[in-house]
């Protein structure tokens, strides 16, 4: 008589931005040690880096190997809140602190827990015009960069005004000028021939487009425990769901 094993359930959940089905399981208790782990850093800059790490390994294993890191980071955000929810619950509980002033300038200051439903946070605005205009001549076509591309793209840079230009490079799907269209071409060339000469009406372009891309946003109202006023407290990014 063989041994009985405990089946791990198969769920589905179709992701907002790509629009495609994907099967996972609930990580396990090795893994959520793991997330827990992590947690415990106490450098903010590599705590983001390190909890990124995670979410891409357990996703990925949560979802038999499946190439998360290649799907947008709106897309990798939700499947990791739908494989936490069917693992710990739906709901998490984040501190905040009241920032309002009294008439003497004093701070509240009152520490209010508010409950954050996973089930609720939804996926903001609709995916923005691909094509954004250079000049008369040239335009750009953009696409949503996936983790591993803006993950390479903070690897790559050196500085802030090199994770700025890396981001946009790996935002371009493809480059319009005139008749011809440009969808294989290097880094390097995008930057050095096109990237680095905008001017600052037309990185306003690209601003735009980064701007309108959908992300995970959760919004709920709750009164300050203290002094009794109303907050709008809106939630977004993946780092911000963490316990």
């Amino acid at each position: 008589m063989s041994f009985p094993k405990l089946e791990v359930p198969v769920l589905k959940c179709i992701l907002p931005v790509s629009q495609e089905e994907i099967k996972y399981r609930p990580y396990t208790v090795k893994e959520d040690k793991i997330l827990n782990l992590v947690m415990t850093e106490k450098d903010e800059a590599k705590l983001a880096q390190d909890i990124m790490d995670s979410v891409i390994a357990l996703t990925e294993a949560c979802t038999y190997g499946q190439d998360i890191a290649s799907y947008p980071m709106a897309d990798v955000e939700f499947l990791f809140l739908q494989i936490k929810a069917a693992s710990t619950g739906n709901t998490t509980k984040k501190i905040y602190e009241c920032q309002l002033t009294n008439d003497a300038g004093e701070k509240c200051g009152a520490d209010n827990v508010v409950e954050i439903d996973i089930n609720e946070i939804k996926l903001s605005g609709e995916l923005p015009n691909k094509i954004v205009k250079l000049n008369d001549e040239l335009s750009l076509s953009m696409k949503v960069p996936s983790f591993k591309e803006l993950r390479a793209a903070l690897n790559n840079s050196k500085d802030t005004s090199d994770i700025a230009i890396n981001t946009m490079a790996a935002a371009v799907d493809m480059v319009l000028s005139g008749e011809d269209t440009y969808n294989d071409f290097e880094m390097d060339d995008l930057i050095d021939n096109i990237l680095i000469n905008l001017t600052g009406k037309q990185i306003d372009g690209l601003k735009e487009y980064f701007e309108g891309i959908p992300l995970l946003l959760f919004k709920k109202e709750f009164v300050c425990k203290k002094c009794k006023s109303v907050h709008q407290l809106e939630v977004k990014h993946l780092l911000n769901f963490f316990d």
